[in-house]
């Protein structure tokens, strides 16, 4: 059996996530490619469900069912393993 390591990241961290734990998590995959483990992301869904309603409100406002929908089937793409990383 290989070692396995655990990464986390703290949302208080500063970083962008869309730079600093997209290059984070493609370095996590392309090593364990390298080593041929196989990995398992953990995703804190309460903070990446925070960040998707803030992108809705940002695109269709404060309140809207377009908003609910949006954020309902990016949702369920994530919880379906479409994470698109």
């Amino acid at each position: 059996m290989k070692p396995c390591v655990a990464i986390r990241t703290n949302s208080d961290a500063g970083w962008s996530w869309s730079t600093a734990r997209a290059t984070q998590l493609r370095a996590v995959k392309a090593e364990a490619r390298r080593a041929k483990v196989k990995i398992t992301i953990i995703v804190d869904i309460v903070h990446v469900l925070e960040y998707i309603w803030d992108a809705a409100r940002a695109i269709f406002g404060e309140s809207s069912p377009e908003a609910e929908s949006w954020v309902g089937d990016r949702l369920l793409a994530l919880l379906s393993g479409q994470t698109g990383g």
